[in-house]
């Protein structure tokens, strides 16, 4: 019965909660949660949060990452930033355009999963939720903005 909505967000948590409420409005809403829950992540921790792959790497490797999240969203600039989702569904599809405040990224070669990130602890949701979730999936040209876009 949801035909549109704006939704704000700043933290992880806040992110898998509306990753929550928004798939239950889809169909296979099973391979959604965890296509939006990337995607929503993904703006937070890369974007806004500015915290890039090598540095990911590094944190989940000494076990921290959660604890430089939680560090980063207290300090100016990322202190402010929020994540903006917006949602339509019409008769033929179901739209979620997600934009982080971040400086954004090289999102083309996360669009499929290589040889390099495949034994990876991370690297490949933009490519699941492209494969699981979604049937287009379009970044402007910086990549701080996706279109995620399901046909019914």
């Amino acid at each position: 019965m949801i035909t549109s909505g704006s939704f704000e967000f700043r933290t992880v948590d806040e992110a898998r909660n509306l990753t929550t409420m928004l798939s239950l409005a889809c169909p296979g809403a099973d391979g959604i949660v965890i296509g939006l829950n990337e995607l929503l992540q993904n703006a937070v921790e890369h974007g806004n949060l500015e915290i890039g792959y090598n540095l990911k790497t590094e944190l989940l490797e000494t076990g921290r990452l959660y604890e430089e999240i939680h560090n980063r969203l207290q300090m100016s600039p990322f202190n402010e930033r929020v994540v903006t989702v917006n949602y339509s569904r019409n008769n033929k599809e179901i739209v979620f355009v997600i934009q982080d405040q971040g400086k954004g990224f090289n999102w083309r070669k996360y669009l499929t999963i290589d040889d390099e990130r495949i034994t990876s602890s991370h690297g490949r949701g933009i490519a699941l939720a492209k494969m699981m979730a979604f049937t287009e999936l379009n970044y402007n040209g910086s990549g701080n903005r996706v279109t995620a876009r399901i046909m019914l």
